[in-house]
C-alpha cells in the first residue's frame, strides 16, 4: 500500500510543480514538499520489503 501511495505522491507532486511553473500564484513549495515526502515514503517501503524478502529467503535457505 505504501508503494502505491508513494508513487501517487510523486506523480501528483510532479503535476503540482508543473502547474506552479505555469501559474505564478500557485504554491510550488507545497508541491515540492509533497514530492519529497512521496519519494521518502516510497524508498522506506521498498527498503522494508527488500529486508523482509531477504530474511524470508535466508530462513528458507538455512532450513529454519
Amino acid at each position: 500500500m505504501s508503494l502505491v501511495l508513494g508513487a501517487l505522491a510523486i506523480i501528483f507532486g510532479a503535476i503540482g510543480i508543473r502547474r506552479a511553473n505555469v501559474d505564478p500564484g500557485a504554491r510550488k513549495v507545497w508541491a515540492i514538499i509533497g514530492m519529497v515526502c512521496g519519494i521518502a515514503g516510497f524508498a522506506i517501503a521498498a527498503i522494508v520489503l527488500l529486508l523482509i524478502y531477504t530474511v524470508i529467503t535466508t530462513i528458507n535457505v538455512a532450513g529454519g
